[in-house]
This record gives C-alpha cells, structure tokens and sequence, in this order.
C-alpha cells in the first residue's frame, strides 16, 4: 500500500478519535471505525512476525499506555451512545452525565497516548 493510502488511513484514525472527543453522533463514529479496519486491514494485511531473536522493540510501558488509552476510547464512545439515547428520550439531564463521563474517558485516552509517546521516545529517542 502506498503512502498516499497510509495518510489516508491515519486521517480517518484521527477523524475517529475526534469524532469521540468531540461527540459527533455515534453513527459517524461506527462508519469511521468500521472504514478504519478495512483500510488498516488492506494496508497491513500480514502482521510482521517478531525479531529472530525474540526481542521486543516496544517497551512494556508503552503497550500498557496504548492499552488504557484503547479501553479509555471504548469507554467514551459507550458513554457518547447512552448520551444521544437519553437526549432522544428528552432525558437531559442524564445525556449530560454520560457526555460529561464520556469527555472524561476522551481526556484520560489522550494522557495515556502522550505517555506512550514519551516512553517510545525514552527507548528510540536516542538513536
């Protein structure tokens, strides 16, 4: 796959993430997830196998970060569709909560993101 497809495809994954931070309507988010596996999965269609020598280039740090941050966005956009299902309902008050948690989860998946840059840096920054 070429760079152009690979620009592509991390547009979308930032449109994604927006697309919770922001709280477009779930359904813009589900087109976008769903778009983002497709061309992920066209662009990188076999994983490379681990190092001969069975080394790990990512540190354990970093892997824990992505994991939270990965769990943080799950969590945002569950709270993002129980938000749009309480204002249909007309329930106010309770779509504010769940958009205020949602945001909470958005903020805590950023933090976790930035803390995998830092140590991805600590451990390749130096070359």
């Amino acid at each position: 796959m070429g760079p152009a497809s690979r620009v592509c495809i991390a547009t979308i994954q930032t449109m994604m993430v927006y697309s919770i931070v922001f709280g477009v309507p779930t359904v813009v988010g589900s087109v976008l997830i769903k778009i983002n596996e497709n061309l992920s999965n066209a662009a990188y269609p076999n994983k490379s196998p681990p190092p001969p020598n069975g080394e790990n280039h990512m540190s354990k740090k970093a892997a824990e970060h992505h994991k939270k941050a990965s769990e943080h966005l799950t969590l945002a956009a569950r709270h993002h569709g129980e938000a749009a299902k309480h204002y249909e309902a007309g329930a106010h008050e309770k779509a504010a909560h769940h958009a205020h948690i949602a945001r909470g989860h958005a903020i805590l998946a950023r933090e976790h993101a930035e803390e995998a840059v830092k140590a991805h840096v600590e451990e390749h920054g130096k070359k």
